[in-house]
């Protein structure tokens, strides 16, 4: 089942949208969906309104988190009849997404992974190693799928991966994300 977006509009620093207008499928090419997503770290202000006007929302909470990271899950900010979600939250995440592509790229070179990634990543010394770089990524994908109550599927297809995401209240399918890595992650 295709999402359901609000009409998303920009002022500021912030995307503002009202849930309850009227809904419309999401129209960008699933297999693309993290990407284009990593490369807004960089983007300018209207990228993110564009994103969020093919994608939808991140749904993020006034504590620039995943509306589910408690329970009860907490509402976005709301701004007089509008909810709003700062594009500096969604700069960051896309920044942190962009790291795990990018440490993931480097992995499959046999490669670290750039500081720079890693400190966007990993509090302290970057691994040393890359059993110790693989196991850190594995815990921060993991980290960053929970607090979105994404869970992965896996598939016999070794070229793409499957996310679904559940509703954190019945557990019903809301979204399927299937994703192929591309050869290079743009860095801004």
């Amino acid at each position: 089942m295709p999402s359901q977006i609000p009409p998303v509009r920009l002022e500021g620093n912030g995307l503002y949208f009202r849930p309850q207008g009227p809904l419309r499928a999401a129209t960008g090419p699933r297999e693309r969906l993290v990407f284009d997503f990593a490369n807004l770290a960089d983007a300018s202000n209207h990228a993110f309104l564009e994103f969020a006007n093919t994608w939808g929302m991140l749904g993020l909470c006034e504590h620039g988190k995943p509306l589910f990271h408690k329970v009860p899950p907490c509402l976005p900010r709301r701004v007089g009849g509008e909810f709003v979600e700062p594009i500096a939250y969604w700069r960051n995440r896309a920044r942190h997404i962009r790291a795990i592509l990018n440490v993931k790229a480097s992995l499959r070179r046999d490669e670290l992974g750039a500081r720079s990634d890693w400190r966007t990543l990993w509090p302290g010394k970057p691994p040393d190693d890359k059993t110790d770089a693989a196991k850190s990524l594995a815990i921060v994908t993991s980290i960053l799928l929970s607090q979105a109550n994404v869970h992965p599927e896996s598939n016999r297809d070794a070229a793409s991966y499957s996310f679904i995401r559940l509703d954190h209240v019945s557990d019903r399918v809301d979204h399927e994300i299937t994703v192929a890595p591309p050869e290079v992650v743009r860095r801004g």
